[in-house]
């Protein structure tokens, strides 16, 4: 089993859409990472999203050679949060 910790800054990038009003104007992206971190971030398991030592998300990832970080991680932290450009509320 691979444990992996990454801080969220290492590898998501945050920008603020001038064109869009508050508070959806965030739009997430990925940092280039390394080869290394990219590999142990591919694959099927476990994650989880922490803020402040506490666990705000658990998730579930199975797909083999994914990309979790723009698959998963982009999305929940756009909703999560309640920023992101991308959000909609719909029927």
């Amino acid at each position: 089993m691979i444990v992996t910790s990454v801080p969220i800054n290492e590898v998501i990038k945050v920008n603020q859409v001038a064109t869009l009003q508050e508070p959806l104007n965030l739009s997430f992206g990925l940092h280039k990472i390394s080869s290394d971190l990219q590999q142990n971030l591919s694959g099927p398991g476990l994650y989880l999203i922490r803020f402040d030592d506490e666990v705000i998300y658990l998730g579930k990832y199975q797909p083999i050679g994914g990309k979790i970080l723009g698959d998963r991680w982009l999305r929940h932290l756009e909703t999560i949060t309640l920023r992101g450009s991308r959000v909609g509320f719909g029927a």
